[in-house]
């Protein structure tokens, strides 16, 4: 055999600014040794090939979703940084800062109270 019948081309799937594989499994050409086997041999050897194909589509799913839960759970940690960045960092600055200009409004409202 010099090529493989059974081919997994590669497609992607866009969710949500996320590109994920999907690889899917066929079959390419024809099967030259159908006819191969005596006395029932050849209707085994199908049988074998045809379970094998089966394997090979459950695999190939497998490995479909693998990808996709490895390419989703490094996307989730990127998403946890960026909302860890903004609850601890940049709402504690935006405060800080409401709360300054807070003061200073107070400071100049009670300076005007005085003149």
């Amino acid at each position: 055999m010099s090529t493989a019948k059974a081919l997994t081309p590669r497609k992607t799937l866009r969710q949500e600014r996320v590109t994920l594989p999907i690889f899917e499994c066929y079959q390419e050409g024809t099967d030259t040794n159908e006819l191969a086997g005596l006395a029932r041999g050849g209707q085994k050897l199908g049988k074998l090939k045809k379970n094998y194909y089966e394997a090979v589509k459950l695999l190939v799913e497998l490995a479909s979703l693998q990808t996709s839960f490895v390419t989703l759970d490094s996307v989730i940690k990127i998403t946890n940084r960026r909302v860890n960045a903004i609850e601890f960092v940049i709402i504690p600055r935006i405060e800080h800062t409401l709360q300054y200009i807070t003061t200073e409004l107070d400071e100049r409202e009670r300076e005007e109270f005085f003149r």
